[in-house]
């Protein structure tokens, strides 16, 4: 039987290991390029449909994101809203959505209405924020 070398097994395993991981970075950065980030598509449709959310992802800090669409309307009919999502797209209309402030500034439109922000919230208005939840989750009897 021949002597194993533990080095040359420490090696293989490691290449193997970054090997796979590479990998799975690449499929990632095509998938992305592909579809598109999820969270930028997700603050995109919260913009289009008039919506806003909070997204706490610790007990005192989160995202908030404006779904506040340019043109102040959620149930516009298909030809209306084609028609206003064309218009942004040839920079009549301010940007929306996720990092539209910096795309906003690169363009050298500097009057942007940012939508989605980071926030932190004190120990008080989060056990006022419970307080309102607890409430608005109790059935109704």
């Amino acid at each position: 039987m021949e002597p194993f070398n533990d080095f040359l097994k420490f090696f293989l395993c490691a290449f193997l290991f970054l090997f796979i991981a590479a990998v799975q970075f690449i499929l990632y950065l095509l998938y992305n390029t592909i579809e598109g980030n999820l969270v930028t598509r997700f603050c995109d449709l919260c913009s289009v449909s008039n919506v806003s959310v909070l997204v706490m992802t610790q007990p005192f800090y989160g995202y908030y994101i404006n779904g506040k669409a340019p043109w102040s309307h959620s149930d516009l009919p298909l030809a209306w809203l084609k028609k206003e999502l064309d218009a942004e797209r040839e920079g009549k209309r301010q940007n929306r959505g996720f990092g539209a402030q910096q795309q906003d500034v690169a363009n050298g439109n500097s009057n942007s209405a940012t939508t989605s922000f980071e926030i932190y919230m004190t120990k008080q208005m989060r056990q006022k924020y419970d307080e309102l939840m607890q409430e608005r989750n109790t059935p109704l009897v």
